[in-house]
């Protein structure tokens, strides 16, 4: 199958992640008289997509008659120095919090995006958001530590996590390692996390991580929980997957993964993934525990991550013709959308179709009839 088509900007995102990420040259005719708003569009592309920091040296290396207006350009730099100072930031506030934790006994591992960053060849310029950790059941000793910084709560507390404030930072503390209500994959977890752990150096600190095999199936459950919540999946993260298993793929045990994405039927989106990663990005098919297919479940993921932005940020709320007062005929329009993206799934995996439906439907029929007997006398 011919792989899904995308527009010229988006063709021209992909190219300038390409050289970034794994040097692969860029195409000089995509560039040619570019106007002022073909640039301002491809901004917002990057934007909407969380790659500007890693999109700015590319952009640089463009011949003087192919670079953005010097305004824009400018607008590119600053947007990407903040990047860098953030990851800066995070990675001071990592350390002070990470041998706090060791002070109090609790054994604490750097999970997903700031752990990335190190697969990054300049891993400030990955946009990062915030720090996750993962500590196992030890709620009680992570109160006592947010207690002791008086860090303020950051919404609520979960079964799977909480999270709190420490230098306007936010630090989610992970007590599970997945949604118990969509995924049954604590006992695939439990097996990985029996692997050796490892450290990587941040700082020139050294810091926990899991093993590679454990996190890699992280970063597909994750990103296929967004999409299961309807939350969406960015380029950041399909390049997330791809540069850890770039600098990971020979220390991970590509068959006990295989088993875990099977058990967990994501194989067919763990695949999607890395064909977007093979065909758009540059990437070596033999990085990748899948076998690369330009099929359905390639073009629907492909499909929802170009047009939904970072998180489904950018993802279309209601139309513009439905009106706020109308608060019936948005619900409808909602749960119609829910439903349509419930079968829309089913090109990943028809297991998760059938959970969606069952989520969506039978939430909203209870929240109807509960509705109709506060209502009744």
């Amino acid at each position: 199958m011919k792989s899904l088509p995308v527009n010229i900007n988006q063709q021209r995102l992909l190219a300038l992640m390409a050289n970034s990420l794994n040097g692969t040259p860029i195409d000089a005719a995509l560039f040619y008289s570019l106007s002022e708003t073909d640039w301002e569009q491809l901004y917002q592309l990057a934007f909407e997509q969380t790659v500007i920091g890693i999109t700015f040296d590319s952009i640089e290396s463009l011949p003087a008659n192919q670079k953005p207006p010097k305004p824009l350009l400018l607008k590119w730099f600053t947007q990407t120095a903040r990047i860098e100072a953030h990851y800066e930031h995070l990675s001071e506030t990592l350390i002070e919090l990470y041998e706090l934790y060791q002070k109090h006994g609790i054994h604490a591992e750097l999970i997903k995006g700031h752990y990335v960053t190190a697969c990054y060849p300049k891993p400030a310029q990955r946009q990062s958001g915030d720090i996750d950790l993962f500590v196992g059941q030890q709620s009680e000793a992570i109160e006592q530590i947010r207690q002791e910084l008086n860090a303020p709560l950051y919404g609520c507390n979960y079964e799977k996590h909480s999270a709190f404030l420490v230098n306007n930072v936010k630090v989610e503390n992970h007590y599970l390692w997945t949604e118990t209500e969509i995924f049954n994959g604590e006992k695939c977890f439990r097996q990985l996390a029996a692997l050796p752990t490892s450290t990587i150096l941040i700082n020139n600190h050294q810091i926990t991580v899991p093993s590679p095999t454990l996190h890699a199936l992280l970063l597909i459950v994750h990103p296929f929980g967004h999409f299961h919540f309807g939350e969406g999946v960015g380029l950041r993260h399909v390049c997330d997957w791809m540069m850890f298993c770039k600098k990971y793929h020979t220390e991970i045990d590509f068959k006990l993964l295989n088993n875990c994405l099977k058990s967990l039927k994501l194989t067919r989106f763990a695949a999607a993934l890395s064909t977007i990663a093979v065909v758009h990005l540059g990437a070596n098919k033999t990085w990748f525990p899948n076998t690369i297919r330009t099929n359905n479940a390639y073009r629907w993921v492909l499909k929802r991550v170009l047009t939904e932005g970072n998180f489904g940020a950018f993802k279309e709320v209601k139309p513009e013709e439905i009106k706020p007062t109308e608060k019936w005929l948005l619900r409808w329009y909602k749960t119609k959308k829910q439903i349509e993206e419930s079968f829309e799934i089913v090109h990943v995996s028809p297991f998760y179709t059938y959970l969606k439906l069952k989520e969506t439907v039978g939430f909203r029929i209870c929240k109807y009839v509960k509705h109709f007997i506060r209502k009744t006398p």
